[in-house]
């Protein structure tokens, strides 16, 4: 039965795993969604039969329901979101471009979705992402993006990219007091991040901007910044009276810079991500590999894990949501840090956000953050060739009011729509209140020197919480349950 009315779960029924996983030569790559080149076979442009625009509203429709949060997007929109893709099934009559198509079936059902990070890539643009990323608000823009330095400004350092025609990293330009008025940047270049410093009477203040996350998660693509950022910094920064961090209008990539700094100005470790859950069926551990941590962020060292038993629930990873690492008043920086954010920061920008969440002394200057870092998405094809992203794992972090803040995003300490935050965060000096977090107990650490835990950078495993080693060991206990769960099951049979 495949034409007329069909029930949500009939409709799932339509397509097999086996079409779901089919490997698909020209679909659209990573790299294509990321800088939305255009495909020379113009997937966007194909037209989709009604046989195959029902096959492609199954496979996503059955995406969706694999998505690991598709259990807390509520039970209204759960019923909506069935009721707009028997809909759409029941009124496939005609021959529709690839695009009109899903165009249309995002605005019918899409919304339903509470992920910003769900996306359809057709190698052209982006459709979807429940929230669109206001205009801003009058914050102005990253120091990078722009060629106004406040007075008194003094550059040290800073990196560009050079993508090639397919929107990869060509060349790594690299920027010094010496040679910075000399280089010529190509028109090609993107700015990744800057840092400066500022005399403002007699305080000293260090600017730190990152326009740009790379998507490359190895130690060596960040080294540079690392060591640089380390020596300027000093043993532990108390040389500055103040720091900025600017993320605005970054949306997202690798969180290893902003990581880096978070660390070694708490003095110890973190725990950015507070929870995290996994959907555990075939399906989901199919796009866990796809693109997932498996895949571009994968240390050498850690080997891809095979899983062939599924318990077919929603699991656990890991929980810290009552934990918290402390903070070291003897190499932690105790002086003043200001974060300056807008409307266009997601995803692993917004982390810098998160990630700062402990020090004594932080204040957060411009707009609301985007709201787009709940999920860890794999990147899988539907039929006619478009990438899809649905989100894998729930990484549940929370803002200091003690929300999840995906689609919501962070508020500020200081919201200054109208004026550019830069300038405001050089006009105030008050000292905000501690961001006090429902947190109880601290982590202890076994093996820490002085009760705090050592950093350093170029371990595999530092992203805590998240890390591939933590998730890694994770799902090999879950996979050794779930055998042993079947052993039980078969012998009871």
């Amino acid at each position: 039965m495949t034409h007329g009315f069909l029930s949500f779960d009939e409709i799932l029924k339509t397509i097999t795993v086996a079409e779901m996983i089919a490997p698909v030569p020209d679909g659209v790559s990573f790299s294509e969604m990321v800088y939305l080149n255009r495909k020379t076979n113009n997937l966007a442009e194909k037209i989709l039969s009604p046989a195959e625009q029902k096959k492609n509203l199954a496979a996503y429709a059955r995406w969706m329901v694999e998505h690991v949060g598709w259990d807390g997007f509520g039970v209204h929109n759960q019923q909506m979101f069935k009721r707009a893709i028997e809909q759409i099934w029941s009124h496939i009559r005609h021959d529709k471009r690839a695009d009109d198509f899903f165009q249309s079936v995002l605005r019918q059902a899409g919304s339903y979705i509470l992920d910003a990070h769900c996306i359809i890539a057709t190698g052209q643009n982006r459709m979807g992402g429940r929230l669109k990323p206001r205009p801003q608000e009058g914050v102005g823009s990253n120091i990078m993006q722009t060629p106004y330095r406040p007075d008194g400004y003094r550059f040290l350092s800073a990196e560009y990219c050079v993508l090639d025609e397919r929107g990869s990293e060509k060349q790594l330009l690299a920027l010094n007091r010496r040679n910075y008025k000399d280089i010529q940047l190509p028109e090609q270049a993107r700015p990744v991040w800057e840092i400066g410093s500022i005399q403002q009477g007699q305080e000293k203040i260090l600017v730190v901007s990152c326009a740009s996350l790379s998507l490359s998660a190895d130690y060596q693509r960040w080294k540079r910044f690392i060591k640089c950022f380390d020596t300027i910094y000093g043993r532990n920064g108390q040389k500055w009276d103040r720091l900025i961090l600017d993320f605005r209008g970054n949306q997202g990539g690798e969180d290893k810079p902003i990581d880096h700094i978070a660390r070694r100005t708490y003095g110890n470790d973190i725990n950015t991500y507070k929870r995290c859950e996994i959907r555990d069926t075939f399906l989901s551990d199919y796009a866990l590999h796809k693109h997932g941590i498996f895949t571009r962020h994968l240390d050498k060292s850690v080997p891809v894990l095979k899983r062939t038993c599924f318990s077919g629930r929603s699991v656990t990873l890991f929980d810290e949501t009552k934990a918290y690492y402390t903070f070291n008043p003897q190499q932690g920086y105790r002086g003043k840090i200001t974060i300056l954010t807008d409307r266009q920061i997601g995803s692993a920008a917004e982390s810098g956000y998160t990630s700062f969440y402990h020090h004594p002394n932080v204040c957060y200057i411009g707009e609301n953050t985007r709201g787009m870092q709940q999920f860890q998405q794999g990147n899988v094809h539907l039929p006619c060739g478009f990438l899809l992203r649905v989100g894998v794992t729930k990484l549940t972090y929370w803002d200091k009011q003690g929300e999840n803040i995906e689609c919501i995003g962070h508020q500020p300490d200081i919201n200054c729509a109208g004026q550019d935050a830069f300038d405001v965060a050089l006009q105030t000096s008050a000292t905000l209140p501690y961001h006090i977090l429902n947190e109880e107990t601290p982590i202890q650490q076994k093996h820490a020197l002085n009760g705090y835990s050592p950093y350093y950078p170029q371990r595999p495993d530092i992203r805590r919480g998240f890390s591939t080693k933590t998730v890694v060991e994770a799902l090999s206990q879950i996979e050794k349950r779930n055998r042993l769960a079947t052993c039980m099951h078969r012998t009871k049979s």
